[in-house]
């Protein structure tokens, strides 16, 4: 399979982690985990535009509603 454009790169990409992360203080709270982890692999790995905005390497751009309805969690659990 040959992937051409950056998207195909976000979907079929990885992430390293360590497996010292499970020494982590929030490991323990799931809900952490899963905000943490979904950032992770959120983030751009390169730099990019949206709406006029430049975007940096290892950041996004998201809402509450959209991580809400991403990671199935409430407000409240965010």
């Amino acid at each position: 399979m040959i992937l051409n454009e950056p998207e195909d790169n976000y979907i079929t990409g990885y992430v390293s982690l360590y497996r010292s992360f499970i020494k982590w203080e929030w490991f323990e709270v799931p809900n952490m985990v899963t905000i943490f982890i979904y950032c992770l692999l959120k983030a751009n790995y390169i730099d990019k535009r949206w709406r006029g905005i430049d975007v940096k390497r290892g950041s996004f751009i998201t809402s509450l509603e959209t991580i809400k309805k991403e990671t199935k969690l409430s407000y409240r659990q965010i």
